[in-house]
């Protein structure tokens, strides 16, 4: 049997962003000159289409520098840790260097960092006993994906009067989406922050 659970913050819906538009327009740059760069052909005029000396030059400046954010692209995340409490700092520490290097601000960086966190917590007192869970993460067009796995088995069952049982309800008050996928294999709970 497997579920899928899925909640998503009605007062953050994804929109179209001039990021997207620029990435349009880089890889058509990229396909017109593949030899001198995105932002080379982006200063020129390609083709005769577009004149730039009559764009202004702060316009092209945005263009180019969102042009140059997206050729350095971020390289996934991904650590496998033993399930052990102490792995949780340093976990933290790494993932929010790489969100800051994803040009993630803060916020969001930090409430996904939390985030993950509390999954985390939830993959080493859950999972499978001695066995890794993992912690994997992608930056695409503006939007953070992290999820994290594990052996162990989710379970629906929440505890009136228990102190514990928090974690979820915080995960979903801080981020855009979270999607929990469980079958035989384990648990995967997928964090997705636009920013």
């Amino acid at each position: 049997m497997s579920v899928k659970r899925t909640t998503r913050r009605h007062d953050s819906e994804p929109r179209p962003s001039l990021d997207v538009g620029c990435r349009l327009l880089l890889c058509t740059c990229r396909a017109l000159s593949p030899r001198y760069g995105a932002q080379a052909v982006l200063r020129s005029e390609v083709s005769g289409a577009v004149d730039v000396t009559r764009v202004p030059r702060r316009d092209l400046n945005v263009v180019t520098g969102i042009a140059e954010r997206e050729e350095r692209r971020v390289q996934p995340f991904h650590q496998a840790l033993a399930p052990d409490v102490a792995r949780l700092a340093p976990l933290r520490q790494s993932l929010s260097s790489w969100l800051e290097e994803a040009d993630v601000a803060d916020p969001p960086r930090g409430e996904l960092v939390l985030a993950t966190h509390e999954a985390a917590t939830n993959a080493i007192q859950y999972g499978a006993p001695k066995r890794p869970f993992e912690v994997r993460g992608s930056v695409v067009d503006r939007v953070v994906t992290v999820a994290i796995s594990n052996e162990g088995r989710w379970n629906e069952i929440r505890r009136e009067n228990d102190d514990r049982g928090r974690g979820l309800a915080l995960i979903e008050a801080i981020v855009t989406k979270v999607e929990i996928e469980t079958d035989r294999s384990g648990t995967t709970v997928r964090l997705v922050q636009t920013f």
